[in-house]
């Protein structure tokens, strides 16, 4: 378990003793914005998330060179908890929440394998205590293997357990693995604030 937490955050946030092993949220080489999201997409006003839609792909696609489309957009747990409220006159019969407002949007736009995915990850919050990151973290990519991959190349492997006094079984394991290989950087695009 201990493993798989410690490559959890080597995946988002990168390894903690070595610098130069980059995680996805912090990656250096991925475009950076920090004045298209100002503020969690769940506390926008109507106007303000219709604007945000309308114009957050094409941010994407300005950067990518009109080549791809994402179809993934990782945000903030505390964010993605939030948009289950209602889009401002859409309560009554037809209920229409932030959530299904956006996914609805990206499906159309980018196909039906477009996901909204979230992590305690790219919250500030949490990202400042684990990294000293300090940024909550929006992030619209191509899932792709050709784009983005974290290379495991030795899985975790124990060895066979053996005893040295007759009583006390001891063992050893061993791991290999890589910071997140950002292959074709312009197929991401981070929004921080």
């Amino acid at each position: 378990k201990n493993y798989d937490l410690g490559i959890q955050d080597i995946a988002f946030l990168g390894s903690k003793a070595n610098t130069s092993v980059l995680g996805l949220l912090s990656n250096t080489v991925i475009t950076e914005d920090t004045s298209t999201v100002t503020k969690y997409i769940s506390s926008m006003t109507a106007a303000e998330l219709n604007t945000f839609a309308s114009t957050v792909i094409g941010l994407y696609q300005a950067n990518s060179g009109s080549y791809e489309l994402p179809n993934r957009f990782i945000i903030p747990r505390a964010d993605y908890t939030g948009l289950g409220t209602m889009v401002t006159n859409t309560i009554g019969a037809m209920p229409y929440s932030k959530i299904q407002y956006l996914e609805d949007m990206f499906k159309r736009i980018c196909g039906p394998d477009f996901k909204i995915l979230s992590t305690a990850y790219a919250d500030k919050t949490f990202n400042n205590s684990k990294r000293a990151y300090n940024k909550n973290v929006y992030l619209l990519y191509k899932h792709d293997p050709e784009s983005v991959r974290l290379n495991l190349p030795v899985p975790y492997t124990t060895t066979q357990p053996a005893t040295a006094d007759g009583y006390t079984f001891t063992n050893k394991a061993f791991a290999q693995y890589s910071g997140v290989a950002v292959l074709r950087n312009r197929e991401l695009y981070k929004m921080t604030f």
